[in-house]
């Protein structure tokens, strides 16, 4: 029935749409008068692997100068520094 997403995905989708509820009720003329119930799935996509810190500086020697500010930044709360 759900095409093969995963439950966090649909839950990004149901966010977005209960968003766009509340945006509805709160405009100066609101669009919407009743916010539905919109229940989430259960997730349970815990991460499993991580890099250790070794191997984060070592795809940061290999990577092209213009990509390490990327990794970087995606792995600066990972570390202690």
């Amino acid at each position: 029935m759900n095409a093969g997403l995963l439950n966090a995905s649909i839950n990004r989708e149901l966010s977005a749409l209960k968003r766009m509820f509340h945006l509805g009720a709160e405009s100066t003329h609101p669009k919407v008068n009743l916010i539905p119930h919109i229940p989430m799935l259960k997730e349970s996509n815990v991460r499993k692997e991580f890099f250790e810190l070794e191997e984060y500086k070592g795809l940061k020697a290999i990577l092209p100068e213009e990509l390490r500010p990327v990794v970087t930044f995606g792995g600066s709360g990972n570390f202690p520094w």
